[in-house]
């Protein structure tokens, strides 16, 4: 494995590629594909703010269409334990794409739109930020 390879700037990580969704799957297509995703607990994030999350997380899959499979919930005093399960499971064959409730989730990491690149350039497996004006409640929006 090269540098380029990983996701890490250290070099460390795995450097094994797999197949991602497209941007032109129809609903048809996704039923059935396996989705797993992510989100930080950030420290001023409430219980219930996490609840909620993690349900949009699961609303949006099913209403798209996708089953989720793992989602990974990065803790404040264990990162980037999460993150690293994240990747390795998002290099895996039967993954179509990771989740987040917004890529702000990605921030700790780096500047959001940098990190999904990188992340989708090494994995190969597309990160979809669920819109807020998704929710199953009214007036539950971000998160």
């Amino acid at each position: 494995m090269n540098d380029s390879d990983s996701f890490y700037p250290d070099g460390s990580g795995d450097s094994t590629i797999t197949s991602g969704v497209s941007e032109t799957t129809t609903a048809d297509e996704r039923d059935g594909l396996v989705v797993i995703g992510y989100m930080r607990q950030h420290l001023l994030m409430t219980q219930t703010e996490a609840r909620y999350a993690k349900e949009r997380l699961a609303y949006f899959a099913r209403v798209e269409g996708f089953t989720l499979g793992t989602l990974y919930v990065e803790q404040i005093e264990t990162w980037p334990a999460a993150f690293e399960a994240l990747v390795a499971d998002a290099m895996q064959d039967s993954v179509s794409a990771v989740l987040l409730p917004s890529m702000l989730h990605f921030s700790v990491l780096g500047p959001p739109p940098m990190i999904k690149r990188h992340f989708e350039r090494l994995t190969k497996t597309r990160v979809l930020a669920v819109p807020e004006v998704v929710s199953y409640r009214a007036g539950v929006t971000a998160s």
